[in-house]
């Protein structure tokens, strides 16, 4: 049995949707599914009922939510509480990125953990780079300490995390600099969106801003961010990037046309476990200046 599973299963009891749940979770619904009959297997009888309308907890079910609870709270505070027992509660701090985006350096987040360093010689410093759904789990399990993720407008964070907003930004088209189109709808209508594959968390929150503006854009799949770039400095397209990654980067022969819908908001977010006792991850915030939320 793993922590993971337990803490899918209270989501699911949450929900009582697995669509839902999975959604909340970042992850796909049958990969949800595996894991609670995973942990169903394990247990050696059934957590939820289902028809076709709705989930059921069954009576183990209910018999699990409150221990669950019990056992993720407890194992969240472990790391704090050894660093604690061996006088060296103050001595290492675990970081992590969202690796949807590589623009940390551009807005103050690396500089503010060197600042922190540098105040703190003390502290270790162990940091990593992961998806979104693994840092937040690492952060929910402790073994991080803290994340820096990217949100998009509306999306939310599982329950046992707080988070504090250290950069606003928003997502931008970016087209050949001598295309004659003026707006992102103009854009839509003469060429290609270019969605990269492995960036899909930040591809559905702007098709969603382009259903809201009534656009029906013709989509065209790459791989990789190189190949989005030539297709776009070809003419052939339209690629998709953080307004201050663009600016930070001027990348020659593009231009940039603004999305005038609340959905491509970027919030970079620092995020860490409610129930964390290391006084280091205080200590990290203060560097940020105040953001609106």
């Amino acid at each position: 049995m793993e922590l993971k599973q337990l803490h899918y299963f209270l989501k699911v009891a949450e929900f009582l949707n697995f669509s839902r749940a999975a959604e909340a979770l970042y992850i796909s619904q049958p990969a949800l599914s595996y894991q609670i009959a995973e942990l169903e297997r394990e247990l050696g009888t059934e957590l939820f009922t289902r028809d076709r309308r709705k989930v059921y907890l069954t009576p183990a079910g209910m018999a699990l939510v409150e221990p669950a609870k019990s056992i993720l709270e407890q194992a969240g505070s472990l790391p704090d509480l050894v660093r604690q027992d061996s006088g060296h509660e103050a001595g290492l701090l675990r970081i992590g990125f969202d690796s949807t985006e590589d623009h940390f350096e551009t807005i103050g987040v690396t500089e503010a953990i060197a600042r922190f360093s540098l105040d703190n010689p003390g502290v270790e410093l162990s940091m990593l780079r992961a998806p979104f759904p693994e840092c937040a789990d690492q952060v929910i399990y402790g073994d991080l300490d803290v994340a820096f993720l990217i949100l998009r407008h509306r999306e939310h964070l599982p329950p046992d995390l707080t988070c504090r907003p250290v950069y606003q930004s928003r997502v931008i088209m970016a087209v050949r600099k001598d295309s004659p189109v003026q707006t992102c709808a103009e854009a839509i209508e003469t060429m290609d969106l270019l969605l990269v594959g492995e960036k899909p968390r930040g591809n559905s929150r702007i098709l969603r801003a382009l259903e809201n503006m009534k656009l029906e854009p013709r989509l065209r799949r790459v791989d990789s961010m190189p190949t989005g770039f030539v297709y776009a400095q070809m003419g052939k397209g339209i690629m998709l990037l953080s307004e201050v990654y663009y600016h930070e980067h001027r990348y020659p022969g593009l231009k940039a046309l603004p999305i005038p819908d609340e959905a491509a908001h970027i919030t970079h977010v620092a995020v860490w476990n409610r129930g964390t006792n290391n006084p280091m991850v205080a200590r990290l915030l203060e560097q940020f200046p105040p953001q609106e939320a």
